[in-house]
């Protein structure tokens, strides 16, 4: 299972890219991988657009 590391935190992801346990998702998770995706900071509007994505992904299956 490919793994991506961020400040000393391991987070096993698919193929595509996402959280393979999307249970531990939460605010610093995301930041976290902001983080690593080259965001230093995220606005309160990126964060929002983050944890809706998220949602539609996690609860609903769809993008």
């Amino acid at each position: 299972m490919p793994t991506i590391d961020i400040d000393g935190r391991t987070f096993e992801v698919g193929g595509d890219g996402f959280l393979t346990n999307p249970e531990i998702w939460d605010e610093e998770v995301a930041r976290l991988i902001a983080k690593y995706d080259g965001i230093e900071k995220m606005t309160e509007k990126q964060l929002a657009s983050t944890i809706l994505r998220w949602a539609r992904l996690f609860l609903w299956g769809s993008h």
